[in-house]
């Protein structure tokens, strides 16, 4: 079993109890509360601005074979998630520009940078969120809420 494999593994639990978690289940079922959710929004906009410079510091160690695959994902987070980001925003009523970083959103993307400044432990920092989202996104994506806001 290789590395990824075995970190999958290890994370499907966590994946199942994050799927239970009420704000999680509520965008899957879209109900959740939009204050709840314009709160998410906000830290998680304020979360991606890092997540772009992580992406963007360890480019800037990338070995050439590999850094193509970073700017990409830096330019696709700035570009098309932030985008999202600030068309959700009207639509909840989110104030993204206005928005403060929270305990928990400050320490992450803390870790995330301080990690950046090793290019293995960077991407070895990184990993655990870029394929806990996209397994959150495709289980939530297999059944999406009838709320066409949260099923975006």
């Amino acid at each position: 079993m290789g590395l990824a494999a075995h970190l999958e593994e290890l994370g499907r639990p966590l994946v199942e109890e994050q799927l239970r978690h009420p704000t999680v289940a509520g965008i899957a079922r879209g109900d959740l509360d939009e204050a709840v959710f314009q709160s998410w929004l906000e830290q998680d906009y304020l979360f991606l601005l890092d997540y772009v410079r992580v992406f963007s510091r360890l480019a800037w160690q990338a070995p050439d074979a590999h850094l193509g695959d970073l700017v990409d994902l830096a330019h696709s987070t700035f570009h098309e998630e932030l985008s999202l980001h600030r068309d959700l925003s009207s639509e909840f009523g989110a104030d993204l520009e206005g928005a403060k970083k929270g305990p928990a959103c400050a320490a992450y993307t803390g870790f995330l940078l301080e990690s950046a400044a090793s290019y293995g432990e960077g991407l070895a920092a990184l990993y655990p969120c870029m394929w806990g989202y996209s397994t959150l996104g495709k289980r939530l994506a297999e059944n999406p809420p009838g709320e066409p806001r949260y099923r975006r």
